[in-house]
Order: structure tokens, then C-alpha cells, then sequence
């Protein structure tokens, strides 16, 4: 269950970008070149509503893919090319064009895509630190300025807190991975050395327990589910002397509340979460939440 709550939370998404002219409908230059996409390294993340992919060819050429696909059973699909460039610890992508494709609900025909320079589309991240622990290899990018997401969070904080919380090495969030064992193996913790320094503080090095000191609720909405809800604001007792940092989540032990931290001083946390539970007594003073239980 925290997998997929997780995940979805982590997936709110945003297609909002303006184009000049498209370059037409014409068949794809760079895809023409790629005549066989089976041999590609392939590094990718897939969730109910949002995918995306990134493959890797043999000449040095890349498809990077995202895939929405919409409430109503629409999608739109959008594919950069380019070229690349990777050592044994990075990966710099070069994106020369994109192809924009909306599928309609229930499309009966092939939907051509759109072409547009790259430089007259919306971006992808395109630099990345490669490393492998336990059976994958991660391709994790220090860069904020993908659009697919509305939360300020850039690769390795969203590692981070999979890391914090247990998942990782087993399920991995909003970021590209891949296979390289068939098995899971039994691995030491993550060496944070793999890590650029500015991002170490996020890995707790022991899970942080907390306990609830305060709480207030307020009315709320869920226009997509057409519910009232209400608004939890949780304060718990830990703050930055303890490692807690913007973006942490705490959990308590059954996982009925989670909290992101969205604010914080050196002794107090402050999140919230959204609930249809208005009982006072639905999370107490005095409830212990952890990082990873």
C-alpha cells in the first residue's frame, strides 16, 4: 500500500507548454535511422497514469518517451530524439527534436505525430550520474527542469525518500532504472560516496521517530473522487537538529497517516495529510510516526 500511495502522490502531472510552428507531420528522421529498438539499453519507470523511457542505441542515438494517459481513456505521448554521450559514471543526452502524439479515446485509426525542434518544446532533464546498487542501475539527474512534475524535486531527493523509507532497493520511484540481475541480492546499504555531496543530507543514515504534539483539521475537497475530505496539519517533535528535512515523509506504524514535512525549524516538523476521517481522535497527541517502520 505505501508503495502505490507513494507513487501516485509523487505523480501529480503538468502538460502545460506553448510551440511555434510545428516542423509538419512527415515521417521522423531519427527514427528512421533506428531500425531496431529491442537492441537498445532500455532504462525506464511506469505508473498507472504516467510512463516514461529512456533507450539507449548502439550509433549513439536515444528516444526518450513520456506516456499520459488521461481519466477519460485519452493519452498523449511525446518522444525526443537525439544523440548521447556516457562514460562509466554519466550520461549527457543532446536532444535535437520531438514528436507529439494525443491519442483520442477509443482512436480507431493511427494518430500521426507532430515534430517540433527541440529548443521550441517543452525539456527533459539531460544530464545524469549512472551507478548500480543491489540488482539495478539508476540514471539520476541533479537537474529541476522537467515539466512532468509540479513538485520542485529533482532525482535524487526522490530517491532519497525510497531510501528512507525502506522501499529501494526493492521498488523504485519517479526516475529511470534497470535490471541488471534477475535477483534481488543481499547488498550492504547504499554507499553515499555514489551521491554528490549537496544531496548526502537527505539519506538518513537511522530511521527518526516522532510524535505527534499538535494537529488541527480544516474542510478540504476532492474534485476528482467529488468528496469532501478534511485537511489534516500534523506537528511532530523533530525537526532540523534531528536530520529532518523539506520533503521527508513519516508514517504511522499501519501506515492510516502519512506526512510530508513541508516545513520545519530545528526542533518541530510540520505536514499534512488529506483524509474523509473528521474523528478528533483519528490521529492523537502523542502518536509515534516514523520514517520507516
Amino acid at each position: 500500500m505505501k508503495k502505490l500511495v507513494l507513487i501516485t502522490t509523487l505523480l501529480t502531472i503538468s502538460y502545460s507548454c506553448s510551440w511555434k510552428a510545428p516542423i509538419g507531420n512527415s515521417h521522423n528522421k531519427s527514427r528512421e535511422r533506428i531500425q531496431n529498438r529491442e537492441n537498445a539499453v532500455r532504462y525506464d519507470f511506469k505508473n498507472l497514469n504516467y510512463s516514461k523511457s529512456l533507450e539507449l542505441f548502439s550509433n549513439n542515438e536515444f528516444i526518450f518517451t513520456e506516456t499520459l494517459n488521461g481519466s477519460l481513456g485519452n493519452s498523449t505521448v511525446k518522444e525526443y530524439f537525439g544523440d548521447y554521450h556516457q562514460d562509466s559514471t554519466s550520461l549527457q543526452l543532446y536532444p535535437k527534436e520531438i514528436a507529439i502524439k494525443k491519442i483520442p479515446e477509443h482512436a480507431k485509426e493511427h494518430v500521426k505525430s507532430t515534430y517540433f525542434p527541440y529548443e521550441e518544446g517543452s525539456k527533459i532533464n539531460t544530464n545524469y550520474l549512472k551507478f548500480a546498487w543491489n540488482h539495478k542501475e539508476y540514471l539520476l539527474s541533479e537537474q529541476f527542469n522537467t515539466q512532468s512534475y509540479i513538485d520542485e524535486k529533482n532525482d535524487f531527493q526522490r530517491f532519497a525518500n525510497f531510501v528512507n523509507q525502506g522501499i529501494e532497493p526493492d521498488d523504485s520511484g519517479a526516475y529511470f532504472t534497470r535490471i541488471i540481475q534477475t535477483t534481488s541480492l543481499n547488498s550492504d546499504s547504499l554507499d553515499l560516496k555514489r551521491i554528490p555531496e549537496k544531496w548526502r543530507s537527505y539519506f538518513i543514515k537511522t530511521p527518526i521517530q516522532a510524535r505527534v504534539i499538535e494537529h488541527r483539521q480544516h474542510p478540504s475537497e476532492n474534485h476528482h473522487l467529488n468528496k469532501k475530505m478534511t485537511c489534516w496539519h500534523v506537528t511532530i517533535d523533530k525537526g532540523t537538529a534531528d536530520g529532518v528535512h523539506q520533503g521527508l515523509a513519516f508514517t504511522t506504524q499501519y501506515e492510516e497517516v502519512q506526512i510530508k514535512i513541508d516545513s520545519l525549524d530545528s526542533g518541530t516538523s510540520y505536514g499534512h495529510f488529506k483524509s474523509i476521517n473528521t474523528s478528533p481522535t483519528y490521529i492523537e497527541i502523542g502518536t509515534e510516526m516514523r520514517t520507516q517502520w
